[in-house]
Parts: structure tokens; C-alpha cells; sequence
């Protein structure tokens, strides 16, 4: 269908003084009304073709019934529109061919496609901020709640569940990061309670990215586990990578996979593990001390690559120093009656070198901290606390499903929401002629 539409415009400037910067905001709020008027025009031509076009198949089956009068909100502003209504005498039901032809859902006003750039701004400030910052951009929005309600229509449960069959990932990171829910009991009163969102994140060799594969909140580790490996390829996984949380371990190891325990979080759980067993800050120096002097500990990502993996006798000794300063950090705290803390040093000490005989065994260097994913997690925990303080399961999942493809350098924005809303009608408009005259006053 090819369509001609011819535009008349009266411009009035006015005499007092301007500038450039005044006839570009002049144009551009002028812009919605000019808009809306295309988009009316070009639906009622569409609406009129659709009904002459079953008129003509069917004469004398169709009686006309006037106008179905149908409201659209737009970024450009509200939108009546009069589709053509008939009677199909022979269903005995209303007939609206253009309403079928275009596919006009019942009931909504706001279109998939009209909730984007609300959508967009949901990753980094509220419901309420992002439909008044859109309002205030481009002139009209979805309300908050509108945005809220309308949001499951788009993405459904807000599941991550990528196909990763294709892929070869061979290094694994897995960590999880709280979060304050609340739900209704059957008074109708809020129950509040503590949870946590999990993240997996994986890389094929250690010069790409660590990427999102898996995404749960409020779900057991062996259950994430079984839902990741159920869509991936878990044949060259070689490390998992992760904090020692409790579970993580145990949920996600395969045969032939090594542990690489975050070596920033190991001084860290210490000092944690020390201070449960009623050892105090400055009764925990020298404990911490000796964590230090163990080869490696602190040493940054930069340092880390200076290893040489040619020197195997060097990287053995190495990781015999290493073994060795985690012996003598277990024998002290025995020595103190720090038992809880010697068992958790000499579970510690073999996932701590992991890296050395990764380095030895493959000529790669596995990350040696979590640090990676503790970024990315960052960067949804920060504005989770920010834009809501107590969060509903499901609709916590639902704004990450948005975050993640907003935030995340992996993903597309604009590819992925055509994914979700759909894509345009190939609608092509192409400026054929424009002249401008001076009308005296």
C-alpha cells in the first residue's frame, strides 16, 4: 500500500527577538502535533482500504453501523482514531476490518512499542522517577503504575533462560547478592523478609568476557545449577570460579572441573570467621598478617599476568610457598584454639593455588578473584536498593530481565526490546517535495 499525504503548515514567528536555539525548540514541540496527525491519517486510510477491500469480496453481507471510536496514548501525545464499524449479517457479530487488519489489542491504550523509553529509564531510576522523566522528554508516558502493570505483558515471568547449547564455555562464575522482599499474607498484610538474587557468569578462554548465562532469585543453588546445565554445554567447563558461599560448590562442580576460591574474599572471610569466635579487630592483627604474607594474597589482576607460565619449576615452588603459608596459618590458629578458623584455612588452601596448576596444566590464567562479577552485580544491587526497598519475587525478576539487556555491554538494547515488543511494520516515509513562502502580514 502506497500512500500520499499532503501537508500544510503555518509557521508565525513573532517579531520580538530570537535565535536558533528558540526555532529548534519551536520545531520540536511542534513535532507531536504534526505526528499524530500523520499517524490518524495514515490508520484511517489503512482502516478505509481494509473495508472497501471486504466490501467488495462480500456485497451485501456487511451493513454499515457508523464508527468505533478507539483511544491510543503515544510518546507523541493521545490519539483518537474512527475505525469503520459493521454489521456482518451473515455471523450476526460487529465487523471492524480495520481494527483486524492492524491487529488492535482490546482495552490497551498504550501500545508495546509506546512503553520504551519509560522501559529504558526503569534500569536506573524508579517507576514513579522514569514515567515523569519521559513525560517531561518527549511530552507523554505510561503513569507508574501503567509501567509497572504493562511490564509482565512485555516480558512475561522475566526468566533468563538463554540457549547456550552452541556455546563452549570453559570458565564458570557463580555469586549472589542479597535483597529485602515483602509479600501478602491472607489479611492482606506486608510479610517481610530476606532474600537473594544469583548471578552465573561465563567465559569462553580466558581473552573474552564473562557474559550472563544464568539469573534466579530466591532459588537453591542445586536448582540454579540444574536449570543453567539443563541449556549449556558443560563438556570443556575446566574452573568454576566463585567466593565459597555456602552451597555454590556443591551445586555447580562436575567431574574434571577445578575450584578457583576468590582470594580477596578469603582474608576477608577470616577476618569474619575470627570476629564470630569473639576475636576482636586488633586481636586479629596478626592473624591477618600472616594471611597477607602468603605469595599472592592481595596481588592485583596486573600482577598476576606477570607469572611467567613457561617456568614450571618456578611455578611449583610457587605454589608450595603458597601451600606451605597456608600450613603455617593453619598451625597458628590451632595454637590460639581458633579451631572454626584452622578448618576454614585448610579448606581454603588447595582452591586458593587452583590458578598456578591451571597456569602449569593449560598456559592460561584463570581470574583469581570474583571481582569480575562482583562489578556486574554492583551495578544492579546499587539501584535495587535505590529504586525499591522491598521488592516483590516476581517483580524483581521482571525489572532485572530490563536492567540486565539495559546495563550489561553484552547486550543490544534496541535488538533485544524489538525482540520483546516486536518489530515495526516496514512503514517507510520518505520526504517527496518541501517549499517555503513569505505571506505578508
Amino acid at each position: 500500500m502506497k500512500l500520499e499525504l499532503t501537508l500544510e503548515l503555518e509557521i508565525n514567528i513573532e517579531n520580538e527577538p530570537f535565535n536558533i536555539n528558540g526555532i529548534i525548540k519551536g520545531v520540536h514541540l511542534a513535532l507531536n502535533d504534526i505526528g499524530l496527525s500523520i499517524l490518524r491519517e495514515v490508520l484511517e486510510a489503512i482502516d478505509r482500504s481494509a473495508s472497501a477491500k471486504a466490501l467488495d469480496e462480500c456485497p451485501g453481507r456487511y451493513r454499515n453501523k457508523g464508527f468505533s471510536n478507539r483511544l491510543f496514548k503515544t510518546p507523541m501525545g493521545k490519539l483518537r482514531v474512527n475505525f469503520q464499524k459493521y454489521i456482518d449479517t451473515w455471523e450476526k457479530k460487529t465487523f471492524t476490518p480495520g481494527k483486524q487488519l492492524l491487529e488492535v489489542p482490546a482495552y490497551k491504550q498504550w501500545l508495546p512499542w509506546c512503553l520504551t523509553p519509560a522501559a529504558g529509564l526503569l534500569a536506573k531510576v524508579s517507576y514513579s522517577q522514569s514515567a515523569m522523566e519521559a513525560t517531561r522528554l518527549q511530552g507523554a508516558a505510561p503513569s507508574k503504575s501503567t509501567l509497572h502493570r504493562r511490564l509482565e505483558d512485555l516480558i512475561g515471568d522475566g526468566a533468563f533462560t538463554p540457549y547456550l547449547r552452541k556455546r563452549w564455555f570453559r570458565y564458570l562464575m557463580v555469586d549472589g547478592t542479597g535483597a529485602r522482599f515483602q509479600s501478602r499474607t491472607e489479611s492482606g498484610d506486608p510479610q517481610f523478609y530476606e532474600g537473594e538474587i544469583r548471578f552465573a557468569f561465563a567465559a569462553v578462554n580466558e581473552c573474552r568476557p564473562f557474559e550472563l548465562v544464568g539469573m534466579w532469585v530466591n532459588t537453591p543453588w542445586n536448582e540454579c545449577s540444574k536449570e543453567l546445565y539443563n541449556r549449556m554445554c558443560t563438556d570443556r567447563l575446566e574452573a568454576l570460579i566463585c567466593d565459597g558461599g555456602a552451597g555454590i560448590a556443591e551445586a555447580f562442580m562436575l567431574p574434571g572441573m577445578r575450584i578457583q576460591r576468590c582470594q580477596w574474599h578469603g582474608k576477608r572471610d577470616l577476618s569474619f570467621i575470627l570476629y564470630q569466635d569473639g576475636i576482636k579487630k586488633k586481636e586479629q592483627q596478626e592473624i591477618l598478617e600472616s594471611f597477607a604474607s602468603i605469595p599472592t594474597a592481595g596481588w592485583t589482576k596486573a600482577q598476576v599476568e606477570t607469572i611467567r607460565p613457561e617456568d614450571t619449576g618456578e611455578l611449583n615452588e610457587l605454589r608450595n610457598k603458597i601451600l606451605t603459608g597456608f600450613c603455617d596459618l593453619y598451625f597458628l590458629l590451632l595454637s590460639k584454639g581458633y579451631t572454626k578458623a584452622a578448618e576454614y584455612i585448610s579448606n581454603l588452601a588447595q582452591p586458593y593455588a587452583t590458578f598456578i596448576n591451571h597456569l602449569i596444566d593449560n598456559n592460561e590464567i584463570l581470574p583469581t578473584t570474583s571481582n569480575i562479577i562482583e562489578s556486574k552485580i554492583s551495578l544492579f544491587k546499587n539501584r535495587i536498593r535505590s529504586i525499591g526497598k522491598r521488592w516483590s519475587e516476581n517483580g524483581l525478576l521482571r525489572w532485572l530481565a530490563v536492567a540486565v539487556r539495559k546495563l550489561l555491554p553484552e547486550f543490544q538494547w534496541s535488538t533485544l526490546w524489538n525482540g520483546i515488543t516486536g518489530n515495526p511494520l516496514p512503514l517507510e516515509i520518505k520526504l517527496v517535495f518541501i517549499s517555503t513562502k513569505t505571506v505578508c502580514p
